[in-house]
């Protein structure tokens, strides 16, 4: 956690919130909690549920789906796809990038081809094949060890730290040597064998295979989730991620200004549609979803209140056939219809929905970088911390 400030360990008040509710086998109210504690109280009732996942969203409001996948995988698997291959397959995700590309939203092309692409192919290579090897290099160690101590030996056996002192591996060989022991230098050498033998090496290879994540996951959560992007309302925002990351300076300075430009074209927004709609900025659950949808330029909302003189078109690639359909559909009419459909329960539960969506993906990264951190470290007994 230590590479994470915004993600270290949770103080008093919030530990007695989480265990509070833990202590309850109800939801509060369904996608609509007003404070911490309520969302994890929400959150243990889903976890908890024995009921098919579509009974619990309908009472919870949320999805956690994808989080309980994440729970029972299994880490140093080269069977098991790196997130990005889930963010592939998530129809939720896939929605929003293909709506993103239709209405002509995205990064600069330099940061697309140097911190999203290449990387992204790159990490796809050093994932499959530095599993792959730590997998050869445990089953060739437990052969061995099986054979040698007639017993049964699985992943677990080296994989789980600390595990070589379990009573079970106190078994003696005839030289003399001891299970554990053994155990326990074959995850350390291991490790140091493909990971490197010091901290620096260690952390670059890990970066290599898993760092594309978090650009991928976090570039895309920028596009989407206003909150996340301007940091307002939340915990986290996108550059003190960047920051905690040790973003280079270029990459930074590019979303730098990209925040800066969201926030004064939402301020703009904001104005205008407190002329136009003013019962509708009263609405706190439907303007979060407004704004994610004027953020994203859903149904092309932002350049239309932009060529009303209402905002910024910052990050929006221009495009003939759309500004033909403004011409064409006429622009007020247009936004009127988009604003009714904003206005409509349905649409905000799916705008909500593909939020959420890219915000857990976003957490299972986190989790995912800290988990694999942390084993590296600790089977590897580096000196410092990675």
């Amino acid at each position: 956690w230590t590479q994470f400030p915004q993600l270290q360990i949770l103080p008093e008040d919030a530990l007695a919130d989480l265990a509070l509710a833990m202590e309850y086998e109800t939801p509060t109210s369904p996608g609509i909690e007003t404070c911490e504690s309520a969302f994890h109280r929400t959150l243990m009732f889903s976890l908890r549920s024995d009921e098919a996942q579509r009974e619990t969203q309908e009472k919870s409001g949320y999805s956690f789906s994808e989080y309980k996948t994440w729970l029972r995988q299994t880490f140093f698997d080269s069977s098991h796809p790196p997130l990005a291959g889930h963010l592939a397959t998530d129809v939720r995700v896939r929605n929003l990038k293909r709506q993103l590309k239709h209405d002509g939203v995205d990064h600069d092309t330099d940061v697309r081809l140097n911190w999203y692409i290449f990387p992204g192919l790159a990490q796809r290579f050093w994932h499959a094949n530095t599993i792959r090897k730590v997998n050869l290099l445990i089953g060739k160690t437990l052969s061995l060890l099986s054979r040698k101590y007639k017993t049964h030996l699985n992943v677990q056996s080296i994989l789980w730290p600390g595990n070589h002192r379990h009573a079970a591996f106190q078994v003696t060989a005839n030289d003399g040597a001891v299970l554990g022991d053994e155990l326990h230098e074959a995850a350390r050498a291991i490790i140091r064998r493909v990971y490197g033998e010091d901290r620096g090496r260690a952390a670059l290879m890990l970066d290599r295979a898993m760092l594309n994540n978090f650009i991928e996951t976090k570039g895309l959560r920028a596009l989407v989730d206003y909150a996340y992007c301007s940091g307002d309302g939340l915990d986290q925002s996108y550059l003190e991620d960047l920051d905690a990351l040790a973003c280079c300076g270029a990459l930074y300075k590019y979303h730098e200004r990209f925040v800066l430009r969201a926030r004064a074209a939402m301020v703009d927004f904001e104005k205008w549609l407190a002329d136009e709609r003013p019962g509708l900025t009263k609405n706190k659950r439907a303007m979060s979803a407004i704004r994610d949808a004027y953020h994203r330029n859903w149904e092309g909302l932002r350049e239309l209140v932009a060529s009303n003189g209402g905002a910024d078109c910052y990050n929006i690639r221009t495009s003939y056939s759309r500004f033909l359909g403004c011409l064409l559909g006429g622009r007020t009419r247009q936004l009127k219809q988009i604003l009714d459909r904003l206005e409509n329960e349905e649409i905000i539960r799916q705008l909500r929905a593909e939020r959420d969506a890219i915000r857990i993906y976003d957490t299972i990264a986190h989790l995912e970088y800290d988990t694999y951190r942390d084993l590296i470290e600790r089977l590897g007994e580096y000196d410092d911390s990675l």
